[in-house]
């Protein structure tokens, strides 16, 4: 048997021959029928995953062999080193044992640790073996820890876990809850693995903890601080802000400060205290701004109200010095003018009333939408907090108090307490009732009060009420000719998945009588217009996200584009045969142009041609030649979604993949999320090709 043995192969990711090197190893593995090469055996050692060793996606990527978890040196495993502390210590096994301790077995720190006992002056004693050990580390390893390493072996450490600026945040605060707790149960995250690959944490009986006490004393939560704080804009206030139990108002942060962290944390991994943060700060500013925008709207009320009752007063005192002799004139001019003040103190006494109900209402659904995000139902919290933010550009005050009360209703049902949701909707429409309706946003805002409570009235399995809700819903805004899509509407209170809400669920709540397919076939056509609207608004976007060369949220633009297309056809369910060919056309040369000729679907049907593949017949052995020319399929295993190449275009037709267009419109109708790495990549439904060559792409 002949081993070879290639070390520190983290460092071979760099080279310009790298998918060449291990293209070689993996062929020597292929080539075992021959009993020449069953006698290699290759060995890698050091800080890398399968996935990066061959980066080309055309490449079979490096998944043989096996990976081998190298543990710490026990005690027993160490006795070679114990002969070379002889000279130096009496109990050389009392000794070792100590080093252990300090290194956790860690290789390279234990020979380090026993080799600084052999350089010392000082001879150890029976019985000082303990003291004597941890005086060494402190002294020779861990104080000065950056001007003492000198092979580098804690700086290597520290720059595994910070080379990704990305990540390295949410490394570090799931590096200091390992610390801080003494050990963590794994839940086998790609961060987990990450953290583990910097050698600061090991995995033992499914639970992560620090190597070992040196690292945990050179890594301590000072030095984290430090960290965290080179990354984080606003570390300070953060800590104070956690320290306090996330009750220390005066630490969120506001105005430019919130804005820079906001940007800063756009392409971050976030922690969750950092979301929960930042969530907190978002909402204090709403807060602030409602509070400013209700005191704005009282002063200028205010004004006008106290304009009016001088003009009154001075038009009375003209009145009474015209009706000096005229003493029953007095006394009604009198009574004129004190009425006149009187309602001025009333409507004084009376916006100070809706401003404080307003507040309360909105801090409510503040509160709430923080219980939403500790649930994980980042959706809701943040569709909680944009119509609390709204709500200070609405200034009639019922109206303004019915759009929070329908938002707070829906938190109440995401929380599944109906009876508070039902709470808050009747007093919503109590709040709807009184309010001016006589504008679009009044429209917008009786639009969502409706829809909630046909939300609520389904969960309360109440149907019938539920159809008067939507329809009531549906009737508003069709009246408005409300467009989600138009960016000149402000406030814009109802979002383009409500508008689809209110279309969707009364299309299935509603059965065939007579009265009601009249209905149903009048809302169906509204979904349909809704659709080409959508249709054309996906397109713009695709547009611009090509043009950023952003290639994967484009794909995933161009499936939500194909799909509102063909349900402006048939909202029922998806087709392929209802896929507009103009729109076709044109999400087709956008990515033609964009790509310089690599990409489209065009592209992709002369290649499916070439290599034979009927239109009309398509087979696995079709699927897997086309899937091999475009990079779908390597070696006979077809790449997940995220497994793509997303870089610059390279290979021919590899994109637009729109993945699971057919099922994805399943799950659009269930109104549930989506995670596109869970789809695989077993080729195109063959009918994406008959409609292109169809559509005469």
């Amino acid at each position: 048997p002949i081993v070879i043995f290639i070390d520190e192969i983290d460092s071979t990711l760099n080279l310009p021959f790298t998918d060449d090197f291990f293209a070689l190893i993996r062929s020597c593995y292929n080539k075992r029928d021959n009993p020449d090469y069953r006698r290699l055996t290759f060995t890698l050692l050091g800080v890398a995953t399968p996935t990066e060793l061959i980066g080309d996606a055309k490449r079979t990527p490096f998944n043989i062999g096996k990976a081998i978890d190298l543990k710490g040196f026990k005690l027993e495993e160490a006795q070679p080193l114990a002969a070379g502390l002889a000279v130096k210590a009496k109990d050389t096994q009392a000794v070792l044992g100590e080093i252990i301790k300090w290194t956790g077995g860690q290789p390279f720190l234990t020979q380090r640790l026993c080799l600084m006992v052999v350089d010392s002056v000082s001879f150890i004693p029976l019985g000082r073996e303990a003291p004597e050990i941890e005086k060494l580390a402190r002294s020779k390893i861990i104080q000065n820890w950056e001007s003492q390493d000198e092979q580098e072996h804690l700086k290597t450490i520290k720059n595994r876990l910070l080379s990704n600026e990305q990540k390295a945040g949410y490394l570090l605060e799931l590096y200091r809850q390992i610390l801080q707790a003494g050990e963590l149960p794994s839940q086998n995250t790609s961060e987990e693995g990450e953290l583990q690959l910097t050698g600061l944490v090991v995995k033992r009986d499914e639970h992560l903890r620090v190597y070992n006490p040196i690292y945990s004393q050179v890594f301590n939560e000072s030095w984290i601080d430090e960290e965290l704080g080179k990354l984080r804009p606003y570390f300070e206030s953060f800590r104070a802000w956690v320290a306090s139990g996330g009750k220390d108002e005066s630490r969120l942060l506001r105005g430019e400060a919130l804005e820079e962290a906001q940007t800063w944390s756009l392409d971050k991994n976030l922690s969750y205290e950092d979301k929960q943060f930042l969530a907190a700060s978002q909402q204090q500013k709403i807060e602030a701004e409602i509070q400013a925008a209700a005191k704005e709207a009282e002063l200028e009320r205010e004004r006008k109200d106290k304009e009016a009752a001088e003009k009154a007063q001075a038009k009375a005192e003209g009145m009474l010095a015209q009706a000096k002799n005229r003493g029953a004139a007095i006394v009604a001019l009198a009574f004129m003018v004190a009425g006149g003040f009187g309602v001025y103190a009333i409507k004084q006494a009376d916006v100070a009333k809706h401003i404080n109900k307003e507040i309360k209402t909105a801090q409510n659904l503040g509160q709430l939408a923080g219980e939403l995000q500790d649930k994980s139902k980042t959706d809701d919290s943040n569709e909680a907090l944009r119509q609390a933010g709204l709500s200070f550009k609405v200034t009639d005050h019922n109206l303004k108090q019915a759009l929070l009360l329908a938002g707070t209703s829906q938190a109440y049902l995401s929380l599944e307490n109906q009876k508070e949701a039902q709470k808050s909707i009747a007093e919503s429409q109590t709040s709807l009732a009184k309010a001016v309706k006589d504008n679009k946003t009044s429209k917008q805002v009786t639009v969502l009060v409706y829809s909630t409570q046909g939300q609520l009235s389904e969960a309360q399995e109440k149907i019938k009420e539920a159809i008067t809700s939507y329809q009531k819903a549906f009737i508003t805004l069709k009246a408005s000719q409300y467009d989600p899509y138009n960016p000149n509407i402000s406030p814009k209170i109802i979002t383009e998945g409500q508008v689809e809400t209110v279309h969707r669920q009364l299309l299935r709540l509603l059965d065939n009588g007579q009265a009601q397919n009249d209905l149903k076939s009048e809302v169906e056509q509204s979904f349909k217009n809704h659709y080409v609207a959508k249709a054309t608004q996906n397109i713009k976007e695709l547009e611009t996200l090509l043009k950023k060369k952003n290639w994967q949220e484009a794909d995933q633009k161009t499936s939500n584009a194909l799909l509102s297309s063909a349900y402006s056809k048939d909202v029922g369910s998806f087709h392929w045969s209802n896929v507009s060919c103009p729109a076709l056309r044109q999400i087709d040369q956008l990515w033609v142009d964009n790509s310089k000729g690599v990409y489209g679907f065009s592209v992709q049907l002369e290649i499916y041609k070439k290599t034979g593949n009927p239109i009309e017949d398509y087979n696995e052995e079709a699927k897997g030649r086309f899937g091999q020319e475009v990079g779908w399929n390597v070696d006979n295993t077809w790449l997940n979604y995220k497994e793509l190449s997303w870089g610059e275009p390279k290979i021919k037709g590899h994109l637009p993949r729109t993945v699971g267009v057919g099922w994805l419109a399943g799950v659009q109708e269930s109104e549930s999320g989506v995670g596109w790495e869970a789809f695989g990549a077993e080729g195109y439904d063959p009918n994406l090709f008959s409609r292109a060559a169809a559509c005469e792409l």
